[in-house]
């Protein structure tokens, strides 16, 4: 008899053939290391996860996806995304001007030619002909332990939303359930729109776990917690599609812009929020934490982080309810 994970694993296999090879386990194991996983602690509380498999794909870019197969919620996440994420963050908390909040960042030195010519999509080896320091990327590391930390617990955060992301597309029934993959190649602002729910479900999933690391050495308030979110969430939007600038240049894609998505973001951390002073503190907390991403984003002189993330608010604010305007009228023309 099948166990679970030979059922999930098979049930994946059938459905993302046509993807790639599914890589081993075991080389993963080591690289998605954090200190404390937050799928852990959504797993028993989230019953999609139990009826759920994740896992990778041969594929060197960033991307994944999601559908049902046997009964089971299947997500295939590309291994260029965890390969992405890792260099990324990596970088990002070696850098003495980058994230300067979190351990000491004096201790960082500068060990990349030039922050300006490194392609971040495209991985670990667009970014190898960079160093001058360091022989490979694995030794770029940060230096100061806590920063070490942070670099291990933002990759699994980001990939976790990327996670939660996919079963937030299975949950509101956005994906095909004859077993079939649904391929992002258009879009219209009802796509955008099921975007920003898988966005909302993830952010809740995530955050309703996180909470429970409250207290914990590098987490110890609930800021700290959305804090850590809020930057995991940031540099998932901003590499998702970091070539784009104007909020028009979205119009017509699959995803909404990033600050859009941001917005919608925001949305759900004030709803989550139950009295006035809580909300307060949540909407500080996010202000906080989205500006050190930005500033990070614009350390790394990442292409298109200016993004209007901190101007033209009422444009993004328009440009969001035009979407939700839109999903909801064609969900009522469904009805």
């Amino acid at each position: 008899m099948k166990s679970e994970l030979e059922e999930g694993r098979a049930a994946f296999d059938g459905a993302f053939a046509a993807l790639g090879s599914r890589a081993k386990g075991t080389q993963w194991t080591a690289l998605l290391k954090s200190p404390r996983s937050t799928l852990e602690l959504n797993a028993k509380s989230h019953e999609v996860l139990r009826h759920g498999h994740i896992d990778f794909v041969k594929n060197p870019t960033f991307n994944a996806a999601a559908t049902h197969q046997n009964g089971w919620a299947l997500v295939a996440c590309h291994t260029g995304t965890a390969e992405v994420l890792t260099t990324l963050f990596s970088f990002l908390l070696s850098q003495p001007d980058c994230l300067i909040g979190i351990g000491k960042s004096e201790k960082e030195t500068r060990w990349i030619a030039s922050l300006a010519g490194c392609e971040w999509a495209k991985g670990r080896k667009a970014i190898e002909s960079q160093l001058v320091v360091c022989r490979k990327v694995e030794d770029c590391l940060p230096r100061c332990e806590k920063r070490r930390w942070w670099a291990a617990f933002l990759t699994s955060l980001s990939l976790e939303f990327v996670y939660f992301h996919e079963f937030g597309h299975i949950v509101q029934g956005h994906v095909p359930v004859d077993g079939s993959v649904a391929l992002e190649l258009g879009g219209t602002a009802l796509d955008q729109y099921c975007e920003l729910e898988a966005d909302a479900w993830a952010a809740r999933a995530l955050l309703s776990g996180m909470l429970d690391l409250v207290g914990t050495e590098n987490l110890p308030t609930q800021r700290s917690v959305i804090g850590a979110l809020t930057i995991a969430v940031f540099f998932v939007f901003l590499i998702l599609d970091p070539d784009r600038a104007r909020l028009n240049d979205y119009r017509g894609t699959h995803h909404p812009h990033p600050a859009v998505r941001m917005s919608a973001y925001m949305v759900v951390l004030e709803d989550a929020a139950g009295d006035s002073s809580t909300r307060d503190m949540i909407a500080n907390s996010f202000a906080q934490s989205y500006l050190a991403s930005l500033q990070s984003a614009e350390a790394l002189q990442m292409r298109g982080a200016s993004l209007q993330f901190l101007k033209d608010g009422e444009e993004i604010g328009e440009e969001y309810l035009r979407i939700v305007d839109a999903g909801n009228a064609s969900r009522l023309r469904d009805q």
